[in-house]
């Protein structure tokens, strides 16, 4: 399994917990299935939280690598997202799907 995450970010992956369970630990540019988590109008950040900036009105639904919707919302402008565990998300806002890591 390969882990993405955000470019500037590898090594300390690498040498965190994650580099203890994943061998295979790659900038998210270098997934051609994801142009960039940062294109358009809306943005998705992962980190310690998850950040969503829209600048209208947009449905928010992050979901975890089972599928279940942990959170919902709707937002307008910036919101934090706080209190997920550490791991992977599937964040959908408005029509926008990135993939995030919460550390």
């Amino acid at each position: 399994m390969t882990i993405y995450c955000p470019d500037a970010s590898v090594a300390e992956y690498k040498a965190s917990e994650w580099g203890d369970f994943f061998e295979n630990i790659k900038g998210i540019s270098e997934y051609s299935g994801i142009e960039g988590i940062a294109n358009g109008t809306i943005e998705i950040h992962g980190g310690s939280t998850i950040t969503v900036n829209a600048p209208s009105a947009v449905a928010v639904k992050v979901f975890d690598t089972a599928g279940r919707m942990v959170f919902s919302t709707i937002a307008d402008g910036t919101i934090a997202i706080d209190g997920l565990a550490h791991g992977l998300y599937i964040v959908k806002a408005g029509e926008k799907t990135a993939k995030v890591t919460v550390k």
